[in-house]
């Protein structure tokens, strides 16, 4: 059995390493300074900017800012974020609460991530239904068990669940794969409205 000051030790051990590899992936980069933030809790904006760089081509999304900043149809997103909103909301990753309201500022849950990320792998017979995701991403060992448990992730947390997802991911790749239906994604050098 792990005592608690372990488990902490373990967890911040394999926060520092997920926050490294998706430093050197691109898809979390810090603040100006450098500094991950991994305590600080994650906001739904700052999410929607980590599945863009995770999910697109960062040259076709700035090619496509316009496109997408105009798909974010949410009256809260700070300009910043448009871009970032506009194309996780296009593609189906995250929606906003309805009346206009995207909560660009609300801490993310640990069954919002969960429900994202499974939208993400998008795999056969697994649905992505936020009241079961965490259940079924901890059955396949993308969230720990005790993050999986708490009202809002932080930034730290959420490296570990994309680290692990990413693995799984890759676990995945010499697998076949049954066919499943067709996203919205635009690759780099099309156009979503050319329906290319």
């Amino acid at each position: 059995m792990i005592s608690g000051t372990s488990a902490a030790a373990e967890n911040l051990d394999e926060q520092k390493i997920a926050a490294e590899y998706l430093f050197h992936q691109n898809i979390m980069v810090g603040n100006q300074d450098g500094d991950m933030c991994l305590d600080s809790l994650l906001t739904r904006a700052e999410l929607a900017v980590i599945l863009s760089r995770l999910t697109v081509n960062q040259e076709h999304l700035s090619a496509e800012r316009e496109f997408y900043a105009g798909e974010c149809q949410f009256a809260d997103v700070p300009d910043w974020a448009a871009v970032y909103v506009g194309y996780c909301a296009f593609n189906g990753f995250m929606v906003g609460y309805g009346d206009d309201i995207f909560g660009a500022s609300d801490p993310v849950t640990p069954a919002a991530a969960c429900t994202i990320i499974l939208r993400y792998l998008d795999l056969p017979g697994t649905p992505a239904e936020y009241d079961t995701a965490c259940k079924t991403a901890y059955e396949l060992s993308l969230i720990p068990q005790d993050t999986a448990q708490k009202t809002a992730l932080t930034r730290g947390e959420l490296a570990v669940i994309l680290y692990r997802t990413l693995r799984y991911e890759d676990s995945q790749i010499y697998r076949p794969r049954p066919k499943t239906k067709k996203r919205r994604r635009t690759t780099p050098g099309t156009s979503p409205r050319s329906g290319m």
